[in-house]
Formats: structure tokens, sequence, C-alpha cells
């Protein structure tokens, strides 16, 4: 690409041959605030709880991860994953991942049905089925590592249980795995970020503490309710009722539904949730923003963007204009218009 500095365009190469190019100086854009020392909470979706019948597993809860002591100097992505659906016909599906920049969190896994199974595999693993074959009746394993520089939470999901009386697996949970507290039970999630749910009214509130990542509880035997676990995942409602589903912007897993034969549908897992959070005043934009406690809360419920202030480049022109931490560059994949702007 050329640039005609007299017409403000720029010119694809193979149009450039016959023309005087030189340098052109450009007003200085500026430098954008960096955010120091922030920290990022991201949450997958959870992942849905498998249909009743034959023995379903619950869903086990979407992947967390948290970063601290963060330096942010450029617009982020930012990307909430849904819950997966619950299931119709067998296992339940994985919940969708959330991520900010190229950090990710992993969709909870779907609860595995008794005769058919599911992979049941997520940041947190799904439940095992009952009643079906024995390779059915391991819960799912856990998928969520942890980036350079994060920390990452999930735990399998719980196994079933083929002998009377069948009961399946409860989901893994972002604190534990699933079955930890009794067969089918989903497991717990984590309170470490009960501040962060009091100040933005995101998480499970119980008694004053807040939880996230949840797993979902499996198919209980007849007469016994399975639970969930802390932090969004949902309860087995009963013999004849589909599945609950795991709580908005948890990461909660979805239960199991109930009934013999073909049984109800499972429960749809809850959606993920993305905080990012720093000290003293408001420095960026994106999400919904509140104030507490000395800290500055961005929460994305859905996607978006996180921009600290400052970045906005004073020329305009190309398809995509981003800012790398030093330059501003713009991109253009045809034709089109530079304007370096004034002042």
């Amino acid at each position: 690409m050329t640039y005609l500095a007299s017409q403000r365009r720029l010119l694809p190469s193979t149009q450039v041959s016959a023309l005087t190019t030189g340098t052109i100086s450009l007003p200085s854009a500026p430098k954008p605030v960096a955010i120091q020392s922030a920290e990022v909470l991201i949450i997958a979706g959870g992942g849905g709880g498998a249909q009743g019948g034959a023995g379903g597993g619950g869903g086990g809860a979407g992947g967390i991860v948290y970063g601290s002591g963060k330096v942010f100097a450029e617009q982020y992505i930012v990307v909430v994953g849904a819950g997966g659906s619950g299931s119709a016909g067998g296992f339940g599906f994985v919940g969708n991942n959330s991520q900010f920049g190229s950090i990710i969190a992993y969709g909870g896994g779907g609860g595995r049905g008794g005769y058919r199974a599911g992979l049941g595999y997520g940041g947190s693993g799904g439940g095992g089925g009952a009643a079906g074959s024995s390779n059915f009746l391991t819960g799912g394993t856990a998928t969520q590592n942890s980036p350079t520089g994060y920390t990452g939470y999930g735990n399998a999901g719980g196994n079933g249980q083929s002998g009377s009386p069948f009961s399946a697996g409860g989901g893994g949970g972002a604190g534990e795995a699933g079955n930890t507290d009794a067969q089918g039970y989903g497991g717990d999630g984590l309170d470490t970020w009960s501040t962060w749910g009091s100040a933005t009214s995101t998480g499970e509130n119980i008694s004053g503490t807040y939880w996230y990542g949840g797993g979902g509880a499996g198919y209980g035997t007849a007469g016994v309710a399975a639970a969930k676990g802390n932090g969004g995942g949902a309860n087995y409602a009963s013999d004849t009722g589909v599945g609950g589903a795991g709580t908005a912007n948890t990461g909660g897993g979805g239960s199991s539904g109930g009934g013999a034969g073909a049984g109800y549908n499972g429960g749809a897992g809850g959606s993920g949730l993305v905080i990012v959070r720093y000290a003293g005043t408001q420095q960026a934009e994106g999400g919904t923003v509140v104030t507490s406690g000395g800290y500055v809360y961005h929460t994305f419920t859905s996607s978006g963007y996180f921009k600290p202030y400052g970045i906005t480049a004073k020329a305009t022109g190309g398809d995509t204009v981003y800012y790398d931490g030093t330059y501003y560059i713009h991109i253009f994949t045809s034709s089109g218009e530079f304007d370096p702007g004034s002042g």
C-alpha cells in the first residue's frame, strides 16, 4: 500500500509503480492509560443435565479462570458463554466457553445418559449415567487448564451407580468433584470471590456468601432427591419433572430429568460471566460498571469489549484498527482512505 498525502488515499502496490512516494508525518495520539494490577474472573457456561429414565447424570459446572496483577493497555474482546442445553434424547450438552482476550474458560460437560452416554468432559465434568453400560457410568473428566499467569478450576463428574438402588452421578463443581457429599450430588463451586458477587449482584447468594461454579444433581432414586452443588447448580427436581436449570451467570450445571422409561428432559446449564476488577477510579469502559469497597468492577453478563481509556487513534481508515501496546495499526485489505486527522 502507498499513501497519497494530497488525496488521503491508499492504493494497492500494483497501482503505485508510477507514483512518487515519501514520508508522511502523523499527529501524535494520546498513549492509552495502562490499568495496573487488575484482576479478571472468567466463568464458562455450565453443562446441561441428561435425560431421566435410564439414569441421567448432572451437568458439570463451567470452568473458572482467575488472574491477578495484570496490566491491561489494549482493547480486549469479552465472550460470555451460554449454558449447554438439557437433554431431550439421552445426554446433556456441553456449555459454551467464556473468554477474555486470549484466555479461555471451558464450558462444563454435559451429564451422561444411562444408554446414550455423550462424552461428559468439560471445564468440570458431567456426572455419569446409571443402569446402562459400564462404559457410561464413569463421570466426565475436567478439562479446564491454567493458562500461563492464571489459575484454572474444574473437577470431574461423579460416577453413576448401576446396582440397586440405581443412581446417576452428580456434575463436577469448580471446588470439588461430583458425588463428594453423597451419591448423585453435584460438586460445590467456590466462594473465593464472594466480595465480587456482593458488589456486582452476581453468583448464588447462600446466607450472605456468594458462590460460583456448582455442579448439577444427577438422577436420584425414587423418593430421594439428589442435591446441587453450591454455586448455581440445579437440584434434582423429582421423578415426575424436567431437570432444573443452572442459575444464570454462575456457570452452574443443570440437573438430570426424572421419570422411568424415556424420562423427562434434563435442565440447561447456567450462563457464564466475566468480571474485571481494579483499585481506584474508573479507567476503562465495557460491561456494567460499579464501584464498591475501593474497587471498580466491570461485569459482563453478555459478550462485549473491555477498553481502557485513551485507546482512540487520531487517524481513521482501514478495515481494522487496534493498539499493540506501542503503535496503532490500521489494516487495509482493499483500497480505501486514510485520514491522519489533525492536532
